[in-house]
């Protein structure tokens, strides 16, 4: 796994959030509510975004998960939706292909194993986030995104 420290600058998203146990990973009603509502509003052809925020590390007991895109000036958005800020700031950042079901994990050793070794440490006060295409499929046990972890 090749990973990169890169400095990005502010971003706003916009788009869903869900709270759920730590226990639970079932982001799937969530994205499906999303979706719906991005292809009913007419956005296509845009990346997703996918973050989380641990408020606290290691997570103890909630996890909040947010379905969103990048703001753009001018696009109406669903009235529902709610704005997010990614405060700018050094990310750790690799490319990951493979099924949902082990990237908690994958995170995890990152987070806890490959973060000690650098001059980094993993930011819980601001989100980790997935940037995928806009083809994206949860179903596909190969897909790709490139993910993004604070660090400080």
């Amino acid at each position: 796994m090749n990973i990169e420290f890169i400095d990005i600058p502010d971003r706003t998203f916009i788009g869903r959030s869900l709270t759920l146990p730590l226990q639970s990973h079932d982001v799937f009603a969530l994205w499906q509510q999303f979706r719906k509502e991005q292809i009913q509003a007419g956005i296509i052809d845009v990346e997703l975004i996918s973050m989380q925020s641990y408020h606290e590390w290691p997570p103890t007991t909630a996890i909040t998960h947010v379905a969103c895109l990048e703001k753009k000036q001018y696009q109406e958005y669903p009235k529902d939706w709610c704005e997010y800020f990614i405060k700018g700031g050094v990310y750790a950042t690799f490319e990951y292909s493979g099924g949902r079901s082990e990237f908690p994990s994958l995170l995890k050793h990152v987070i806890l194993e490959i973060l000690p070794t650098t001059n980094y440490s993993f930011d819980p006060s601001r989100y980790q986030f997935q940037i995928m295409p806009a083809e994206y499929s949860l179903s596909d046990p190969q897909a790709s995104e490139s993910v993004y972890i604070p660090v400080i």
